[in-house]
């Protein structure tokens, strides 16, 4: 029996074990509170766990391009002290019951969650509707988070030299949006921010009104509404920010050249593509999946034909109004720079050109389909993609959905989506080189 037939195979017994379990466990619903809250519930009584969560509307593209670094801060805010809860006990008291508890930033929004057993769930979601209502941080709070937040800038921040290339690639393609800045922001405008006004903007960003709270897993669904709603409804609404701009399209070519800490000059190209919820993302994402191949024709045409890299990789970067399919060349000393530029994008313009073999559209969009269903298995993975779901494109059962959708993604779709947005005009240029080397 041939690859692609496992790979088949496998997906379908996925899909048919999915379908027992949603059948098994009642469907996740989305219940509105009086104040404008949404809450997503999930049972499961298989699970061995339960996860909470709350998005909010607070990431980089909500914040001024002048306070960059804004929304992480207030994340590292919200796990301090509150009117009711000491400096420290939050964290404290989940990891106590045995959970995880950790943020997840992104432009788009964030997320703060905890993994932990059913039992000590009405903990969970104490805290989360205290740290909602009664975040009250000090002065000596504010600056210790600002202090982190910097720490964090320094040390965290595209800590390698491929990551570093692919911000500054995300810099030079989005060069007046929040999806071209680092969620850590500047430093400089992190000294800026004061208390009074990071307050302002948390409350602004942080009310019922514009959040979600999500329970997925191990738990009773009537009394846990129950005991939501006598937690959060009574909250003040607030009034839910206006949802950022998209990006301004790009109708040329840009480029950029940076020196920085790296062992081999890095050849970046992106092109600009739609939104996660738009149609034309699936076969985006199979197409980055054809290209990170260490097999494809873009590593084969690099490496072995004209021995302009040492290796290649490929991606596709989504935002809720926004995608970049990317790729990378390592150009190893000896070899030609305009070379591997010249072989790396002729290769993703062969997309454009020529259609790729169904068997190889078919292996990967398979795979893909598997990822998508095996990942939203364990209850955390299951919260996440639920939770993305609901907070960015307004519906529910997302790993299902993009599962079907790569499904339905062919050759001559992958064609036509390449001649839709792999053009100049939508496409950046980034090198990273070692320092000291010149063009």
């Amino acid at each position: 029996m041939n690859r692609l037939r496992l790979v088949a195979l496998a997906c379908a017994a996925l899909l048919t074990g999915a379908a027992a379990l949603a059948h098994a466990a009642p469907a996740p619903e989305v219940v509105t509170l009086r104040n404008g809250m949404r809450v997503l519930l999930a049972p499961d009584s298989a699970a061995t766990a339960v996860d909470v969560a709350v998005w909010y509307p607070a990431g980089t593209r909500w914040e001024p391009a002048d306070r960059a670094g804004l929304s992480h801060l207030v994340s590292r805010l919200m796990f301090r002290g509150t009117k009711r809860v000491p400096d420290g006990s939050l964290r404290r008291q989940l990891l106590e019951e045995g959970g995880v508890v950790n943020s997840t930033n992104t432009p788009d929004g964030t997320c703060y969650w905890e993994t932990l057993p059913a039992e000590a769930l009405p903990l969970a979601l104490r805290l989360e509707a205290d740290r909602m209502a009664n975040l009250s941080p000090t002065e000596a709070a504010f600056e210790q988070s600002r202090s982190d937040a910097r720490t964090d800038r320094r040390l965290r921040a595209e800590p390698s030299p491929m990551a570093r290339g692919l911000a500054r690639l995300l810099a030079t393609a989005f060069p007046d949006d929040a999806y071209g800045r680092s969620p850590y922001g500047e430093d400089a405008s992190l000294r800026r921010l004061t208390v009074r006004e990071t307050e302002a903007w948390r409350r602004a960003h942080y009310a019922a009104g514009g959040a979600l709270l999500t329970v997925v897993g191990r738990f009773e669904p009537k009394g846990t509404m129950a005991y939501i709603r006598s937690l959060f409804e009574s909250l003040p609404r607030g009034t839910p920010p206006a949802a950022p701009r998209p990006p301004a399209p790009q109708d040329a070519e840009r480029r950029s050249w940076t020196r920085g800490q790296t062992p081999v000059r890095l050849a970046f190209a992106g092109w600009r593509g739609p939104g996660a919820n738009d149609p034309d993302t699936p076969a985006l994402q199979v197409m980055a999946q054809v290209l990170n191949s260490a097999h494809s024709r873009l590593a084969t045409a690099l490496t072995t034909e004209w021995h302009a890299a040492a290796l290649t990789q490929a991606g596709l970067q989504t935002y809720r109004d926004a995608s970049l399919l990317w790729v990378v060349a390592a150009v190893p000393a000896g070899a030609d720079s305009s070379t591997a530029e010249r072989v790396m994008l002729d290769e993703v313009d062969r997309l454009v050109r020529e259609p790729l073999p169904a068997e190889l559209v078919a292996r990967v969009r398979s795979q893909l389909g598997v990822d998508a269903l095996f990942g939203a298995q364990p209850v955390r993975a299951r919260a996440a993609s639920l939770g993305e779901s609901v907070f960015e494109d307004g519906h529910l059962d997302g790993a299902r959905n993009r599962a079907a959708a790569y499904e339905r993604v062919t050759p001559a779709d992958i064609q036509r989506v390449a001649k839709r947005w792999l053009v100049e005009s939508g496409r950046s240029v980034a090198w990273y080189v070692p320092t000291g080397e010149g063009r």
